[in-house]
């Protein structure tokens, strides 16, 4: 199961202790390391180390 999806079936919990926003970061695939820095298609990728399991 990706690690996302874990996110997903705990949103109910998260939202008892008061959390209103997660902010994910970086999610999005990019040639760079630390994965800051996509280009305009890049950001249309989601980075499979995010969603699957590694």
């Amino acid at each position: 199961m990706g690690r996302l999806k874990q996110y997903v079936q705990h949103l109910d919990h998260l939202v008892q202790l008061g959390i209103t926003a997660i902010y994910f970061t970086p999610l999005f695939e990019a040639t760079t390391n630390h994965k800051y820095i996509a280009t305009s298609t890049e950001w249309l990728c989601l980075d499979m180390g995010i969603a699957l399991n590694n």
